[in-house]
């Protein structure tokens, strides 16, 4: 198995886990915190690292590159009007991300759970040109 096969694995373990905005616990867990959890499952980062979406970009930019099309395994990123990653998505295949989606900054609190099934917040597949803007990629393995 390569470190891309079980990096995937890792991922869709996480599929249907709700929405938790600054999650990646037993509440839930956010776009980040899913990126983080898989790239820890192959030692990728460090056990107790953190990284926000734009922390993940920068990274793996400068050691990987950005590339003009997503496969499995790639990172896709989402950009602000200031050029700063918002959010990030594992896509599954060159049309297909897996998300944390649904969900903001407003599933964070006491009511998490209502307002991530009131926003229908959980990680799902997408397609990677669903959002308004598009994305840019970073293939962080090695072609096999």
């Amino acid at each position: 198995m390569t470190q891309k096969d079980v990096f995937m694995q890792v991922a869709w373990q996480y599929y249907g886990v709700p929405y938790h905005f600054g999650g990646a616990n037993h509440k839930g867990i956010d776009c980040s915190g899913l990126v983080v959890e898989c790239l820890k499952s192959v030692g990728l980062m460090k056990a107790f690292d953190d990284a926000t979406a734009d922390q993940i970009w920068k990274k793996y930019l400068t050691a990987h590159g950005e590339k003009d099309h997503a496969e499995e395994g790639t990172l896709a990123f989402w950009f602000d009007d200031g050029g700063k990653a918002y959010h990030v998505a594992i896509c599954i295949d060159d049309y297909h991300c897996l998300t944390a989606d649904g969900g903001s900054s407003q599933v964070f609190g006491t009511k998490w759970e209502d307002v991530a099934d009131a926003l229908n917040a959980f990680i799902k597949v997408r397609p990677i040109d669903h959002r308004k803007s598009k994305p840019k990629f970073v293939h962080i393995f090695e072609e096999d």
